[in-house]
């Protein structure tokens, strides 16, 4: 992959080459919604857009009053959704994921629903619960080019095999691990998919597996347990989503996060001690950066079964 475009560079090429690991970089979010825009892009979309002030307004009180809350926008090309805007709330905790689906008639009918009631999960909106899982692709050109020039091949081999399950996202952040696709309910964060793997990746998130070597993270984790997890997945080749379930996370006074995981079949604990520490290269944050910068990367310290 050519790590330059018309004098500049791909930040994704520049992380890909430099060996970056994609172990605990997923954003830590729990609540997601996902509001259909389909209007233009801008690089700071979910602030800069053409939203009605009173949506605005009551979107930002509930991310400012929920926890680890998150907006993307989203849309379809071509769509392929039932008619109404759609807005998705998707719950991404590791023990209760849950994903709603709104049909509104306009942007203003969105003030007439309680989202924080939405994602305490309130019995009152279980008609709105959604069976099938959901996939989003982060084609936000306007914030870095990387998206949709890696996104794209994925994105055509995403909607041919989910259609309407499909959509486009603005920026969930990470753009040098272009093309991103998260799955929810589940909020399994992928990053530098391969067209060629779009399809198994989908299935797997049907079938509740993980594809461990795409894996940034699980939204619902910290990042140190994200990279536990990964670390854990990797030893034991465990790929079932429900596979583990976290006990404890503690930070040490070292630096290093001591980790504990309990099998779901036999109630095992595996012990995990990993530690975030300097990579000792330098890469993009952005095509639009002026110059690298030093990253920092987790490694495995230690893995106790028992």
């Amino acid at each position: 992959m050519n790590q330059h475009l018309g004098g500049g560079f791909y930040c994704a090429a520049v992380s890909r080459a430099a060996g970056e690991p994609l172990t605990g970089t997923a954003p830590h979010i729990t609540t997601w919604f996902l509001l259909e825009y389909p209007g233009r892009w801008l690089p700071r979309a979910v602030d800069d857009n053409d939203l009605p002030e009173p949506v605005k307004a009551r979107l930002d009180s509930y991310l400012r009053y929920l926890p680890r809350a998150r907006l993307l926008l989203i849309r379809q090309r071509p769509r392929l959704a039932p008619p109404g805007l759609r807005l998705f709330v998707a719950l991404t905790h590791a023990d209760r994921p849950a994903l709603y689906e709104f049909a509104l008639d306009d942007y203003d009918a969105l003030l007439s629903l309680d989202l924080g009631a939405v994602a305490e999960g309130d019995a009152s909106y279980e008609a709105h619960r959604r069976a099938r899982p959901l996939f989003t692709i982060c084609m936000h050109g306007r914030r870095d080019r990387c998206c949709p020039t890696f996104g794209l091949p994925v994105h055509v081999e995403m909607m041919q095999h989910g259609g309407p399950a499909v959509w486009q996202s603005t920026h969930i952040g990470g753009h040098r691990f272009a093309p991103n696709v998260i799955c929810f309910p589940q909020g399994t964060v992928y990053g530098r998919v391969p067209p060629q793997r779009a399809r198994a990746l989908m299935n797997d998130c049907r079938d509740g597996l993980v594809t461990v070597d795409l894996l940034r993270g699980r939204s619902c984790y910290a990042e140190p347990v994200q990279a536990a997890e990964i670390f854990l997945r990797q030893t034991t080749g465990a790929r079932n989503l429900d596979a583990y379930t976290l006990r404890e996370a503690l930070p040490g006074a070292d630096g290093a996060w001591a980790v504990t995981f309990a099998e779901a079949d036999t109630g095992a604990l595996h012990r995990l001690s990993v530690v975030e520490e300097p990579a000792g290269f330098a890469v993009y944050g952005s095509c639009g950066d002026d110059s690298p910068k030093a990253e920092m990367v987790f490694r495995l310290l230690a893995h106790e079964r028992g």
